[in-house]
């Protein structure tokens, strides 16, 4: 399909009410078939102050639906993230100016919490591209280390087969309790 080079009277209003909703320039050229300088070159032209990237990216606010449609849900109904994961592990998204995991961004819009910096949030499933926010659980570095060494089969150093992890702590709360009596 060929790209017109201009916007008619009629679509330019419709274009503008589009760009006033949010929408990007890029969008509006997809939507009408209209190369993308054009509908620059007719905003300028009408009056229309084009955003820079960053004025339009806070016009369309993230939502978890936004984040969920990015993703694929699994079948034990982890919401895998579509983005090529970084080196450790953990998916990556732009927002408010600055690169964020994304299942922290999760937590934040399901919960309405403030994340600070010293708070981690973990993946109780084990995948780090989930983000569903049923997934997320917060705590400090210390209980977030000690929660994946007891899922790892680790506790106090000493190593633990997968599914005796309960009943080494098991005997080791027996064993203090015999220590201190």
């Amino acid at each position: 399909m060929g790209r017109n080079f201009s916007l008619l009277a009629h679509q330019l209003t419709e274009a503008a009410q589009l760009y006033a909703d949010g929408a990007s320039v890029f969008r509006i050229s997809q939507i009408f078939g209209v190369a993308h300088d054009c509908v620059k070159r007719a905003f300028i032209a009408a009056g229309i102050k084009i955003r820079n990237p960053r004025e339009q990216a806070q016009c369309r606010p993230m939502t978890l639906e936004r984040i969920k449609l990015n993703c694929t849900v699994s079948k034990s109904g982890c919401w895998i993230y579509g983005s090529k994961p970084t080196k450790n592990g953990y998916c990556r998204i732009h927002f408010g100016g600055t690169w964020c995991y994304v299942h922290r961004i999760a937590y934040a819009l399901a919960t309405g919490k403030k994340l600070q910096r010293n708070i981690d949030i973990r993946q109780d499933c084990g995948n780090r591209r989930c983000c569903n926010p049923e997934c997320l659980e917060a705590g400090t570095r210390k209980t977030t280390m000690s929660n994946a060494r007891l899922s790892r089969g680790i506790l106090h150093g000493m190593a633990v087969q997968r599914g005796r992890a309960a009943a080494a702590q098991e005997r080791l709360r027996l064993f203090a309790s015999a220590i201190t009596a």
